[in-house]
Protein backbone atom coordinates (compact mmCIF):
# COMPACT_ATOMS: atom_id res chain seq x y z
CA UNK A 1 0.00 0.00 0.00
CA UNK A 2 0.86 3.57 -0.06
CA UNK A 3 2.14 5.57 3.13
CA UNK A 4 1.87 2.06 5.05
CA UNK A 5 -1.65 0.78 3.65
CA UNK A 6 -4.06 2.70 1.65
CA UNK A 7 -3.75 6.27 2.46
CA UNK A 8 -3.74 9.90 0.71
CA UNK A 9 -0.54 10.90 -0.77
CA UNK A 10 0.56 14.41 0.25
CA UNK A 11 3.15 17.09 -1.31
CA UNK A 12 5.75 15.42 0.75
CA UNK A 13 4.93 11.64 0.18
CA UNK A 14 3.11 10.21 2.87
CA UNK A 15 2.40 13.61 4.73
CA UNK A 16 2.03 17.72 3.92
CA UNK A 17 4.10 20.62 3.98
CA UNK A 18 4.74 21.18 7.48
CA UNK A 19 3.38 24.50 8.97
CA UNK A 20 5.87 27.43 8.32
CA UNK A 21 7.65 25.52 5.47
CA UNK A 22 7.60 26.32 1.72
CA UNK A 23 8.48 22.76 0.80
CA UNK A 24 9.58 19.29 1.70
CA UNK A 25 13.13 19.77 3.11
CA UNK A 26 11.75 22.36 5.73
CA UNK A 27 12.94 25.75 4.15
CA UNK A 28 10.57 28.94 4.26
CA UNK A 29 10.13 31.78 2.14
CA UNK A 30 12.39 34.53 2.01
CA UNK A 31 11.30 38.41 1.77
CA UNK A 32 11.37 37.87 -2.04
CA UNK A 33 8.77 35.30 -1.18
CA UNK A 34 11.24 32.82 -2.82
CA UNK A 35 11.19 29.30 -1.32
CA UNK A 36 14.81 28.50 0.52
CA UNK A 37 15.61 31.74 -0.64
CA UNK A 38 18.28 33.70 1.22
CA UNK A 39 17.41 37.23 1.19
CA UNK A 40 16.42 38.41 4.90
CA UNK A 41 15.70 41.82 3.64
CA UNK A 42 14.13 44.27 6.19
CA UNK A 43 12.26 42.74 9.06
CA UNK A 44 11.34 46.05 10.91
CA UNK A 45 11.09 48.39 7.62
CA UNK A 46 12.98 50.75 8.76
CA UNK A 47 14.62 51.02 4.79
CA UNK A 48 18.02 49.07 5.63
CA UNK A 49 18.58 45.58 5.21
CA UNK A 50 19.15 43.16 8.06
CA UNK A 51 22.04 41.46 5.67
CA UNK A 52 24.84 42.87 3.65
CA UNK A 53 23.38 43.10 0.11
CA UNK A 54 20.73 45.51 -1.28
CA UNK A 55 17.45 44.23 -2.30
CA UNK A 56 15.84 46.45 -5.05
CA UNK A 57 12.44 48.09 -4.03
CA UNK A 58 12.93 46.77 -0.56
CA UNK A 59 15.96 48.18 1.30
CA UNK A 60 19.26 49.66 1.17
CA UNK A 61 22.73 47.39 1.91
CA UNK A 62 22.55 46.81 5.42
CA UNK A 63 23.44 45.14 7.64
CA UNK A 64 20.91 46.84 10.15
CA UNK A 65 22.85 46.20 14.03
CA UNK A 66 19.06 46.42 15.44
CA UNK A 67 17.20 44.37 12.32
CA UNK A 68 13.92 44.72 15.11
CA UNK A 69 13.62 48.34 15.76
CA UNK A 70 13.01 50.38 13.04
CA UNK A 71 14.20 53.77 14.79
CA UNK A 72 17.89 52.82 14.65
CA UNK A 73 20.46 50.64 12.59
CA UNK A 74 23.57 51.66 12.93
CA UNK A 75 26.79 50.87 15.22
CA UNK A 76 30.20 51.84 14.66
CA UNK A 77 32.10 50.35 17.44
CA UNK A 78 29.80 47.93 18.00
CA UNK A 79 29.04 48.48 21.68
CA UNK A 80 25.36 48.07 21.82
CA UNK A 81 24.07 51.45 21.74
CA UNK A 82 22.78 53.03 18.63
CA UNK A 83 24.87 56.14 16.52
CA UNK A 84 21.27 57.94 16.50
CA UNK A 85 17.90 57.36 16.84
CA UNK A 86 15.08 57.86 13.78
CA UNK A 87 12.80 60.94 15.20
CA UNK A 88 8.91 60.12 16.26
CA UNK A 89 9.97 56.09 16.33
CA UNK A 90 9.72 54.91 20.24
CA UNK A 91 12.66 52.38 20.73
CA UNK A 92 14.17 51.32 23.95
CA UNK A 93 17.64 51.84 22.67
CA UNK A 94 19.86 54.75 24.00
CA UNK A 95 22.29 57.18 21.70
CA UNK A 96 25.95 56.21 21.67
CA UNK A 97 27.39 59.62 22.26
CA UNK A 98 30.90 58.33 21.19
CA UNK A 99 30.14 56.37 17.83
CA UNK A 100 33.48 55.21 17.35
CA UNK A 101 34.73 54.49 20.33
CA UNK A 102 37.47 56.22 21.11
CA UNK A 103 37.45 58.28 23.89
CA UNK A 104 35.97 61.12 22.77
CA UNK A 105 32.41 62.27 22.79
CA UNK A 106 30.87 62.51 19.43
CA UNK A 107 30.35 66.63 20.08
CA UNK A 108 34.10 66.90 20.74
CA UNK A 109 35.44 65.16 17.46
CA UNK A 110 32.66 67.62 15.30
CA UNK A 111 34.00 70.96 17.38
CA UNK A 112 37.98 69.29 17.11
CA UNK A 113 37.05 68.40 13.88
CA UNK A 114 37.93 64.96 13.62
CA UNK A 115 35.90 62.21 12.60
CA UNK A 116 33.21 61.28 14.91
CA UNK A 117 33.11 57.68 13.55
CA UNK A 118 36.71 56.45 13.03
CA UNK A 119 38.60 55.39 15.91
CA UNK A 120 41.99 56.36 14.55
CA UNK A 121 41.37 60.02 13.81
CA UNK A 122 41.19 61.45 17.47
CA UNK A 123 41.24 65.56 18.10
CA UNK A 124 45.15 66.61 18.88
CA UNK A 125 45.26 67.02 22.70
CA UNK A 126 48.95 67.40 23.60
CA UNK A 127 48.39 68.10 27.16
CA UNK A 128 46.17 65.11 27.84
CA UNK A 129 43.53 67.91 29.04
CA UNK A 130 41.05 66.03 26.86
CA UNK A 131 40.45 69.75 25.50
CA UNK A 132 41.41 69.36 21.87
CA UNK A 133 44.19 72.16 21.11
CA UNK A 134 41.89 73.32 18.28
CA UNK A 135 39.22 74.35 20.34
CA UNK A 136 41.86 75.89 22.88
CA UNK A 137 43.08 77.81 20.21
CA UNK A 138 39.90 78.94 19.14
CA UNK A 139 39.14 80.19 22.46
CA UNK A 140 43.05 81.51 22.82
CA UNK A 141 42.15 83.63 19.49
CA UNK A 142 38.64 84.91 20.18
CA UNK A 143 39.86 85.95 23.44
CA UNK A 144 43.05 88.31 21.39
CA UNK A 145 40.77 89.67 18.89
CA UNK A 146 38.23 90.50 21.97
CA UNK A 147 40.78 91.92 23.68
CA UNK A 148 42.08 93.92 20.64
CA UNK A 149 38.88 94.82 19.78
CA UNK A 150 38.57 96.43 23.98
CA UNK A 151 42.06 97.84 23.21
CA UNK A 152 40.68 99.54 20.27
CA UNK A 153 38.03 101.07 22.31
CA UNK A 154 40.20 102.38 25.00
CA UNK A 155 42.36 104.37 22.55
CA UNK A 156 39.90 105.83 20.66
CA UNK A 157 37.90 106.71 23.66
CA UNK A 158 41.13 108.32 24.76
CA UNK A 159 41.56 110.56 22.00
CA UNK A 160 37.79 110.97 21.49
CA UNK A 161 37.29 112.17 25.11
CA UNK A 162 39.09 115.87 24.54
CA UNK A 163 37.21 116.50 21.70
CA UNK A 164 33.68 115.04 22.85
CA UNK A 165 34.54 117.64 26.00
CA UNK A 166 35.47 120.02 23.68
CA UNK A 167 31.68 120.11 22.10
CA UNK A 168 29.73 119.92 25.20
CA UNK A 169 31.68 122.94 26.49
CA UNK A 170 30.31 124.47 23.37
CA UNK A 171 27.67 123.95 23.56
CA UNK A 172 26.91 124.67 26.70
CA UNK A 173 28.25 128.11 25.96
CA UNK A 174 25.69 128.46 22.94
CA UNK A 175 22.92 127.65 25.11
CA UNK A 176 24.36 130.22 28.12
CA UNK A 177 24.72 132.85 25.54
CA UNK A 178 21.24 132.12 24.01
CA UNK A 179 19.62 132.25 27.43
CA UNK A 180 21.11 135.69 28.34
CA UNK A 181 19.99 137.19 25.26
Amino acid sequence: GICNGPGEVYECGCESIPAGDCDCNGNQLDALDVCGGTCTADLDGDGVCDGSLATPGICSSGPDAFPLDPAAYLDTDGDGLTDSLVEGIASSLVIDLDDDGDGWTDLDEIRCRSDPLDFNDVPSDVDNNKECEAVAARVSETFAVFGAFIALLLVVGLFMAPLIRDQVRKRNRNIKDDNQD
